[in-house]
């Protein structure tokens, strides 16, 4: 009888597939953060290219997912917010993955030492806070 896989287990079967589902969900982590505080704080996307000499039609591109967020576009995004970006990682294993995968060394445990780093999700932004934290 198989085994019962989880979608999360199914989406990262290998190193190389859990590390581009990281990066879609800080992606979308990031882009549903923004667009809560432009509700939240009544901005447009037309105030925020305003803002930055930009374009509407970059913001839309940036917020739909066509444009590279670098660290210093969410950094302006945010100020137009008057926000600030805050980091955190927790380790990848608390997202659920209880199974080996092999890394070119041999396999490993998610539970045991996760060799490619932390989840980049946990972020959360502050009005009062000027810089960027770590938590481990």
């Amino acid at each position: 009888m198989a085994e019962a896989t989880t979608t999360f287990e199914e989406l990262t079967d290998t190193p190389e597939e859990l590390r581009l589902y990281l990066q879609e969900r800080a992606i979308e982590a990031v882009t549903a953060m923004i667009c809560r505080l432009m509700e939240k704080k009544g901005v447009s996307r037309s105030q925020m290219a305003d803002r930055l000499g930009k374009v509407p039609g970059w913001i839309t591109q940036v917020l739909d997912g066509e444009k590279n967020k670098t660290i210093r576009t969410l950094s302006d995004l945010l100020w137009v917010l008057d926000e600030t970006l805050e980091f955190s990682t927790r380790p990848v294993a608390s997202l659920g993955a209880q199974h080996n995968h092999r890394n070119g060394k041999g396999s490993y445990n998610y539970n045991d030492t996760v060799p490619w780093g932390s989840d980049p999700l946990a972020l959360s932004t502050s009005s009062q806070t000027t810089r960027a934290t770590r938590q481990a």
